[in-house]
Formats: C-alpha cells, structure tokens, sequence
C-alpha cells in the first residue's frame, strides 16, 4: 500500500517524524484512519507506527498492528524504535554503496574517455610531426649531395648530423605513433619475411 503524507497512520507518521500510537481503534476517540474498519474487521484493536530514517531523512514507515488494546508502552516503543533503526542502517548502508558504485562507474567512463582522448592527441601529434620530420631528413640528405661543390667539410658533417638526429627523431615519434595505434585499436599487423640478423642489429 501507498500513503500520501498525512494520510492514515503512516502519513501522520511520516509526517512527524515520530511514534505515533493508536491505543484503541475502536475507541470513540481514535483518528478515523482510512483503513481502521478494515484493521478492526481481521481482529486488531491497538496500532503503533514509526519513521524509519536514514540520516534526517524519513525513508519508510514500519506499521504494528496489534490484536489487543494496548497502552502506549516505552519498552515496546524502544524495541520496535530499535527495529526502525536497524531498517534504516540497512536503508542507508546500501545507498552509500549504490553512490559509491555510481561514482567508481563515473570514474572509470571518466578514465577511459581521458585515455581515448590522449591515444589520439598522440596520434595526431605523431602525424604532425612525421610530416616536417621527413621534409628536414630529405632535404638534409639532397644538401648533402654536395652537387653544387659549394658546400665545405664541416658543412657536410653538420649535415649528417642533422640528418642522423631526424631520423632518430622520426624512430621515437613513429614508437609513441605506434603506442597509440595499439591503445586506440588501430594497430594493423603486417605479415613477411625478416632475417634474424636484421632484428639483431
């Protein structure tokens, strides 16, 4: 059953945040409660409610119907008072591990897209490079022809150095190319021969 707030006992329990008791049902002076006759009818005669909540918060209400006229008892009130709170621990306890679990699934969708969005920072960066990389090799390697005679010793050994930086340059940015292709999937694999010697080396 459902209860609007003050509606029935629940209601008015809800909506005090507190124990609420009903001695008698059949007393002159009991609430009329939408569902009292129908209490009374399968044989209660007394009632008690109580807000169960989770931190200030009122999460449920427990309802006892009891089959005799009963005073408001502390004891009782402290025992089913003890029930509420055990509910509302239990209530509790599993929305902290429902946030938890929501907030590790936000961090992991978090994680993931930072790692896609860096494979292919890295992928695009990797092709930016390559193209003046390979432009600055092929040029050094043309100079270093020397067609013109114009170009003295010195010239030629800055040129082979320019040239063996580039392509070690080229190497390290073809590697992280590589990494990035694996992280984003993109690897393609191709198949052929390869003499052991040329791995060695």
């Amino acid at each position: 059953l459902s209860f609007g707030e003050n509606e029935g006992l629940p209601g008015q329990s809800w909506r005090a945040k507190s124990v609420v008791w009903v001695r008698d049902l059949k007393a002159a002076d009991a609430p009329r409660l939408p569902r009292s006759q129908l209490a009374i009818d399968c044989g209660f005669r007394a009632s008690v409610s109580i807000p169960v909540l989770s931190g200030a918060e009122v999460v449920a209400v427990l309802v006892f119907l009891v089959g005799r006229h009963r005073p408001a008892d502390a004891r009782y009130t402290q025992m089913i008072q003890v029930a509420a709170n055990q509910v509302g621990a239990v209530i509790e306890r599993r929305r902290a591990q429902r946030q938890y679990e929501e907030e590790i699934l936000r961090a992991r969708d978090a994680a993931q897209a930072a790692s896609q969005a860096k494979s292919e920072f890295l992928s695009r960066m990797s092709h930016e490079l390559r193209t003046p990389l390979n432009s600055v090799i092929g040029f050094a390697n043309v100079l270093r022809k020397n067609r013109s005679g114009g170009l003295e010793k010195d010239d030629l050994t800055y040129l082979d150095r320019i040239a063996s930086n580039g392509r070690h340059l080229l190497t390290l940015v073809n590697n992280v190319l590589d990494i990035a292709k694996v992280e984003a999937g993109r690897l393609t694999v191709t198949s052929g021969l390869l003499g052991v010697d040329e791995v060695l080396l």
